[in-house]
């Protein structure tokens, strides 16, 4: 089986984001704010709902069972929280990086 990443990226100093593809094909945004201590998610909503909508109205689909907002700094935590919450496929890497052009799509 194919393993798959994600890949956040950093947009400021502390905080990432990157969109995912879950097990049923919906498309997730998420923001991270990464500490040494926790990691706390800022925004999480399915992409492809509300689409004629804007700002916070555009964001209010937020998938139903998301409800950890923080986790410790422990990477396993984060994946448990992707694969149980957001219906993550189970084979999951996480890689923060720097910068890039445009935001990541997973596979």
């Amino acid at each position: 089986m194919k393993r798959k990443k994600v890949i956040f990226e950093r947009i400021k100093s502390s905080d990432y984001r990157s969109l995912l593809k879950n097990q049923h094909g919906r498309r997730i945004y998420i923001e991270l704010n990464v500490n040494v201590d926790n990691i706390k998610i800022l925004e999480c909503w399915y992409c492809d709902r509300n689409i004629g909508k804007t700002g916070d109205k555009r964001k209010s689909a937020e998938p139903l069972l998301w409800k950890t907002k923080e986790t410790d700094s422990n990477i396993k935590n984060l994946k448990r929280m992707l694969v149980d919450e957001l219906d993550m496929t189970p084979f999951l890497e996480i890689d923060f990086i720097e910068n890039i052009d445009t935001i990541s799509l997973s596979p």
